[in-house]
């Protein structure tokens, strides 16, 4: 299966572009209504196109930065399906913005990558004040009353020299 990838919009403008002109622009380029480009520009992430081959996602991104709108291109998982409908072919004209479900904003580092300093471990210092010392009383564990056993009887030994 060949690599398949998305163009995907964020709102965000080229500089010197306004608002409307980019809207204007695109609503000629995809020949769109100004609703359905109100939405492409949002601030939100939109997928434009998905399933694209490198080649034609890099001219999609070409002819939107003519019109004066940023986007990114982003390699799409091959079992995984997109939650995100394609606008521009989008037959459900009511269709508002806040429904769709935005693409994430992170993605996968490669093993081993640090991902920033620890944070010191918190510690919490118990309440103690409820507690005093008092003297000692008594034994935990009760001496043995019992008297030591008698040493060993010895006087059968001898040395003998050598």
């Amino acid at each position: 299966m060949p690599e398949q990838y998305s163009v995907i919009l964020n709102g965000q403008l080229c500089d010197g572009v306004s608002l409307q002109q980019a809207s204007q622009r695109l609503q000629k380029l995809f020949k769109a209504t100004a609703k359905k480009v109100e939405s492409m520009l949002s601030g939100q992430p939109v997928v434009l196109k998905h399933n694209l081959d490198k080649q034609t996602a890099e001219k999609y991104k070409t002819a939107l930065l003519k019109a004066g709108v940023m986007s990114k291109i982003q390699f799409q998982r091959p079992r995984a399906k997109s939650a995100v409908k394609d606008i521009t072919k989008s037959s459900n004209q009511g269709h508002s913005p806040s429904t769709q479900q935005p693409t994430p904003d992170w993605e996968v580092m490669p093993p081993g990558t640090s991902i920033g300093e620890p944070k010191p471990a918190h510690f919490i210092e118990p309440d103690t004040g409820h507690l005093d010392i008092s003297p000692q009383q008594g034994y935990i564990v009760e001496q043995n009353q019992t008297p030591a056993p008698p040493p060993p009887d010895t006087s059968h030994l001898a040395l003998e020299p050598r």
